[in-house]
């Protein structure tokens, strides 16, 4: 009789140890989770950065639309265009004099 429940005992702590590992390293274990929580930080910061960049192409947006003079300095240092009473001298770095 007492060899019956040492063995019980046994089996159950068996049950439980594998139980225990499953819920540690199974397919929805503490490892699964630990690694989630990683990605969700890493997630979390790139979408950080990816609305501090949409908040300055908005406000470059927004200078466009109302601000003239920044408009006329982006088509000058941009696109190399002039003003109406402005002239553009190009030199050739290594040209010929």
């Amino acid at each position: 009789m007492w060899r019956f429940k040492a063995s019980g005992f046994y089996l159950a702590m068996l049950a439980l140890t594998v139980l225990a590992a499953y819920m540690v390293w199974g397919s929805n274990g503490y490892m699964v989770l630990v690694s989630l929580r990683n990605e969700e930080v890493q997630v979390l910061k790139e979408n950080h950065s990816v609305m501090q960049k949409n908040q300055q192409i908005e406000k470059i947006i927004d200078r466009l639309k109302h601000d003239g003079t920044y408009i006329e300095h982006v088509a000058k240092h941009e696109f190399g265009l002039a003003g109406v009473d402005e002239l553009i001298f190009r030199f050739d770095p290594g040209g010929s004099q």
